[in-house]
């Protein structure tokens, strides 16, 4: 379950908090000035994440190497893929 509560409230609630993210698997989602600023996951999450992540970047290094890529063209595709994701994401 997500909870969205603020930066003061997580200040003050925070070993409740942590208990609740390691225990149930909680996630919060902790707003400043209402905006979402940070998100508190179990450790579990964040370590998927970690691994989805140097995954995905091996992948593409190995995408690098097989295509036979400059650094910096490889720069270029990986920045244009980010914009057109932004784009397809923005407009969900």
């Amino acid at each position: 379950m997500e909870k969205v509560i603020g930066v003061t409230q997580a200040r003050s609630e925070l070993n409740t908090i942590v208990d609740q993210v390691k225990s149930r698997g909680e996630t919060f989602i902790i707003q400043r000035h209402g905006k979402a600023a940070a998100v508190l996951v179990p450790i579990e999450i964040y370590e998927l994440w970690k691994q989805q992540k140097e995954s995905f970047f091996e992948t593409f290094r190995q995408t690098q190497k097989q295509a036979d890529l400059d650094s910096d063209l490889a720069e270029e595709i990986a920045a244009e893929a980010i914009a057109a994701i932004r784009e397809s994401t923005s407009h969900s």
